[in-house]
């Protein structure tokens, strides 16, 4: 079907995206509107929405919506005969649709760029539980430790009462816990120990920060930072050139690319949590692998 099929996530900005389910509706291009009302109805949406013979899907919220997304289309559309994905970003963070350039503030100029129809294949990044082999994709971002305790320790409502602020709270708040050693063991760059680590497929972490510099969505690799430390001075010191984009310059963060690595915890006691594009999923171990230029999706610019 030639009709874009637009999943919204009502509950995106606080609630407030809610207010563009009627617009969304009247939008041209005869589009299909659905709506989720729980965790992971995307992915059901999204494999609904193939199976009736949609070939663009379209993601209208955050990050964590545009995940679901791209796990229900990739399974249920073979490698061959992908489904594109179209972006509306209606969420408090929209990583993804700015490593896309997408328009940010205006719903009009976005949905254009689902008409136009130009696509271009982006790296697809997996994480496969070592215990089940089960496997999730993200498209931007994966955290291990620190910043998915972080995420685990703000509840929903402290995100619809404070917003974005509510990160910073719970991240004073884990700080003060200890932190198990990790090790990270990959290939191309033996084994390495540390207390946190974030993977980019893209270069922007947490809005337009560019932690991970060098990175591309169609390069092939996954950009790894290992915190080798968990001190509060010591993070906060490294902040600013983080936010620059130079983490080279860091003594105490490694900055390397890879096509694969293993994350398990040093001490098996400990249940060190990962998040997937700003989502809280599971625990450690984990491993993950990158599927160079899998998933078409619409841009502005090719």
């Amino acid at each position: 079907m030639d009709s874009p099929f637009v999943i919204l996530n009502p509950a995106a900005r606080s609630g407030r995206a809610g207010n563009f389910v009627e617009v969304l509706q009247e939008l041209p291009g005869n589009p299909v509107v659905r709506f989720t009302t729980r965790p992971r109805e995307a992915e059901e949406l999204a494999r609904e929405a193939i199976a009736q013979g949609y070939k663009k899907i379209v993601a209208a919220g955050g990050d964590g919506l545009i995940n679901e997304v791209v796990n229900g289309i990739v399974s249920s559309s073979p490698a061959d005969q992908a489904v594109t994905l179209g972006v509306l970003p209606l969420g408090t963070m929209n990583v993804f649709a700015s490593e896309l350039k997408l328009p940010l503030d205006s719903l009009e100029a976005a949905w254009e760029v689902i008409l136009e129809n130009r696509s271009r294949h982006v790296d697809l990044a997996c994480a496969t539980y070592l215990e089940t082999q089960q496997q999730r994709f993200f498209v931007q971002l994966a955290g291990i430790g620190l910043d998915a305790e972080v995420l685990e320790e703000t509840s929903s409502a402290f995100k619809m009462a404070f917003g974005p602020v509510s990160y910073f709270f719970s991240f004073l708040k884990v700080l003060l816990k200890k932190q198990p050693t990790l090790l990270l063991r990959c290939e191309e760059n033996g084994e390495k120990k540390g207390t946190s680590i974030l993977l980019g497929n893209g270069k922007f972490y947490g809005g337009a920060f560019p932690f991970f510099p060098e990175a591309a969505l169609d390069d092939g690799h996954l950009h790894v930072l290992l915190f080798k430390h968990h001190h509060f001075w010591e993070l906060l010191g490294n902040l600013p050139a983080l936010l620059v984009g130079q983490p080279r310059s860091l003594r105490t963060v490694q900055y390397f690319k890879t096509k694969e690595l293993a994350i398990i915890s040093q001490d098996p006691r400990f249940q060190i949590p990962f998040e997937l594009d700003g989502e809280m999923v599971s625990h450690l171990p984990i491993k993950f692998s990158i599927e160079k230029q899998r998933l078409p999706v619409l841009v502005s610019e090719v």
